[in-house]
């Protein structure tokens, strides 16, 4: 009996605990006590966010003044100062406007010819320009050709919006009239050159030329200070929990970070670092997963994960079942078209994306410093003078060139600073430096020259003997 009261006692007991601890858990009150700023986790700060306004530079800003053109000569400020006062303007009665309506190599106008080296998504061309409540249904746009109206007598002024690619053209009203389209461009006139058009593709109806400055010009060799952007700040901001990270030594120059599903790849040299990351995603996809252009999603990624450092524009994208975006990088106005270490990745910018996933990202790990003031001025040949050199040259096909422009080359050979040379860039397939080309074809003249001296001695010592 003794014992049964000892159980009906425990069981009380533990009865009433559990009361008690389920009424604590009930009433329980959490003491929080706020973080002061000390404690704040914050991003590192690496570079700064841009729009596409920031990255979609014109390739080449031609005037028409009637018979004759002129190149404008690119510097940043003065094409985002264009750019600004073209997105300024009010667009309507936008019409799909016929083929023959495409402006032909040196036709006569007033006009600015703005040249996209990558075309622009429909999409965001309606989402930068002011259609007013239309919207303009072409593809993509590389081309934008402000003009005097023709058929009016009041000078107003007329804008075509060109697809190359799609071979779509569509025209609108604008709310310009003649004098103030040449005050887009009267404050220039110092920094505009005769032009002279040069085609590269005779049978492409829409325009696969451009315009170059005919008279020599003298640009300026740059000279910069650089520093690396941290791999710990990168890794940072590439990963959702840097905790979970772990690191993995490949060799003396070469470190890898990855939480099993991310992958990180820094590069560590001399002439600075860069980076390659890959987030590996399972499953299936299909091509049309997502309905936003890649260069909406590329431009967001990159300024959530460090944002922009240096300045850099489109260069190119592709839709596909792999979707991709190459930016390059731009010094003093110009494209960086080549360098010494032989790698794009130095001066380029890659996001490659897998449905809706961005999966790839590469890029520099190094920004520009501070420019010594030590520029050194470079004469480059005047265009009819490098075109006579190249079709005088022997198994060179002026007919393979794809694209000719200005650009500079990136010289990280040395540790504590790149220079940047520049000149004219030759596209075949992929750019090439005009000087390059002129001091191989100049080495094979020599060498052929030496084995012809060879031939000719051998032949005396044959017939002196």
């Amino acid at each position: 009996m003794a014992m049964e009261h000892l159980k009906t006692a425990l069981l009380w007991v533990l009865i009433l605990t559990s009361v008690g601890l389920t009424y604590s858990i009930w009433t329980f009150q959490p003491d929080f006590s706020p973080l002061d700023s000390s404690g704040t986790i914050e991003s590192p700060d690496i570079g700064v966010e841009k729009s596409h306004v920031d990255l979609l530079i014109p390739e080449s800003i031609t005037i028409h003044e009637n018979e004759e053109r002129y190149w404008l000569e690119p510097e940043e400020e003065r094409f985002t100062s264009q750019m600004e006062a073209l997105l300024d303007v009010e667009f309507e009665r936008v019409v799909d406007y016929p083929r023959s309506g495409v402006p032909v190599l040196n036709q006569p106008a007033r006009a600015i010819d703005y040249k996209f080296h990558s075309p622009i998504p429909g999409s965001t061309i309606n989402e930068l320009f002011d259609f007013g409540e239309e919207t303009i249904a072409i593809t993509s746009v590389d081309r934008i050709y402000i003009t005097r109206s023709t058929t009016s007598a009041n000078g107003e002024v007329i804008a075509r919006f060109i697809s190359t690619e799609d071979e779509e053209i569509y025209q609108a009203e604008t709310n310009l009239n003649n004098d103030q389209l040449v005050a887009m461009y009267e404050g220039e006139r110092d920094h505009m050159y005769e032009a002279r058009g040069v085609s590269f593709d005779e049978e492409n109806l829409y325009g696969d030329y451009a315009y170059l400055p005919v008279e020599p010009l003298t640009m300026r060799k740059l000279t910069y200070s650089w520093n690396s952007i941290s791999e710990q700040d990168m890794r940072a901001v590439m990963f959702s929990d840097p905790d979970l990270v772990q690191e993995y030594p490949r060799g003396p120059t070469t470190r890898m970070y990855s939480d099993g599903s991310r992958f990180l790849e820094v590069t560590r040299r001399s002439s600075g670092n860069v980076m390659k990351f890959e987030h590996q995603r399972t499953g299936t996809f299909d091509e049309n997963e997502t309905e936003t252009h890649v260069l909406e999603d590329a431009l967001d990624f990159i300024n959530l994960r460090g944002g922009w450092t240096d300045h850099y524009g489109v260069d190119a994208w592709h839709h596909g079942f792999i979707d991709s975006v190459t930016y390059r990088m731009h010094v003093d106005g110009l494209p960086v078209l080549g360098g010494s270490a032989n790698q794009d990745l130095y001066y380029t910018k890659e996001i490659t994306r897998a449905g809706n996933e961005i999966n790839k990202y590469e890029r520099p790990l190094f920004r520009l410093d501070g420019q010594f003031n030590q520029d050194e001025p470079i004469a480059l040949p005047p265009l009819d003078e490098m075109m006579s050199y190249l079709e005088e040259m022997e198994d060179f096909d002026t007919d393979s060139i794809e694209g000719i422009r200005f650009g500079y080359f990136m010289d990280s050979s040395t540790s504590s600073f790149m220079i940047f040379s520049p000149d004219w860039f030759i596209k075949r397939g992929n750019w090439q430096r005009f000087s390059d080309i002129e001091d191989e074809y100049e080495e094979r003249l020599l060498e052929e020259e030496e084995e012809e001296e060879e031939e000719d001695n051998d032949e005396e010592m044959e017939e002196e003997s």
